[in-house]
């Protein structure tokens, strides 16, 4: 169990709902860079969400260090159809998404 949240389970592949506040050791930084709304219902795009920067499966654990707050939506962008994306490819999905101008 992550000491900060509810029980992370990666293997299973679920979306763990995540809450950090200031003091938290989650990494703050996000995928898209665009405010991750923590009122959000789990199942909402915006919803937050524990995000494995190295995933499980290539050695990526709980730690603090490996984990940062992500979109619900953006997590599951990040490899979506087996087709794994960089970052950057997905801040410019999520800012198409979530309608955000420049």
């Amino acid at each position: 169990m992550c000491a900060w949240t509810a029980p992370c389970t990666p293997s299973r592949g679920t979306h763990t709902a995540a809450t950090a506040s200031r003091t938290s050791p989650v990494r703050a930084r996000q995928i898209c860079l665009l405010p991750v709304e923590r009122d959000a219902l789990p199942f909402e795009d915006k919803s937050p969400v524990l995000d494995h920067i190295t995933r499980a499966r290539d050695g990526g654990g709980d730690e603090p260090e490996n984990l940062r707050l992500a979109h619900r939506w953006c997590n599951g962008a990040r490899e979506n159809g087996g087709l794994e994306r960089f970052d950057f490819e997905v801040f410019d999905l999520a800012r198409q998404k979530f309608e955000v101008s420049e």
